[in-house]
């Protein structure tokens, strides 16, 4: 998760277990929210993940970073990864910026343009808040977990009545929901992250 159970509570000034459900609910919803908001996938995942892309020139930009291994590249025009092409990394591509971007360079021709031709199986992104990294992983960004604290425990006040607003008219009043925004802290602290356009 961006941030902890244990740093909401502390910033809430919370002692006991009464709300810990609410909140985890809240942090599992502050995940989805921050990777849709960065187009990209922040939290590294315990295991490799396998994903499709389509081949844009020279570039291919993954979904997660910064890289922490890459077990295959394969290219297959026609889906068949298991007789596809196998990549070998320094030779067929390379990581820019070590992977800090996520960005793998094809050398000497573009990637296979052919819709979701090309398949990666890896492991990228930062570490859980509160787990220390391990061989080859990074840490995660003091900034991120202070939006996710702010974020968390915006939500957490204004559990009872998110997005709730009263609009009055001649003779009464209507309450209706409307979507809730992310604070503008957390939404400068999130174009930092952003998945970068080919």
């Amino acid at each position: 998760m961006i941030c902890t159970l244990a740093d909401v509570k502390t910033r809430l000034g919370l002692g006991d277990t009464e709300y810990d459900d609410i909140i985890n609910s809240i942090l599992d919803g502050i995940d989805s929210i921050f990777d849709a908001e960065t187009s990209r996938t922040l939290i590294a995942p315990a295991a490799d993940v396998t994903e499709t892309y389509t081949g844009l020139g020279r570039y291919l930009s993954l979904l997660a970073y910064p890289l922490i291994s890459i077990t295959s590249v394969i290219e297959s025009y026609d889906h068949d990864f298991t007789t596809g092409t196998t990549l070998t990394a320094g030779t067929d591509y390379w990581q820019m910026s070590a992977g800090k971007n996520g960005i793998l360079y094809r050398s000497g021709v573009s990637w296979v343009s052919v819709p979701d031709c090309i398949q990666v199986v890896y492991r990228a992104g930062f570490c859980a808040a509160g787990v220390s990294p391990g061989e080859g992983e990074h840490a995660l960004p003091a900034d991120l977990t202070e939006a996710g604290i702010q974020q968390a425990s915006l939500i957490f006040k204004r559990r009872d009545d998110i997005g709730l607003s009263s609009h009055g008219f001649d003779g009464g009043s209507i309450d209706k929901f409307q979507q809730v925004d992310l604070l503008p802290l957390v939404k400068k602290t999130l174009k930092k992250y952003e998945r970068p356009s080919l």
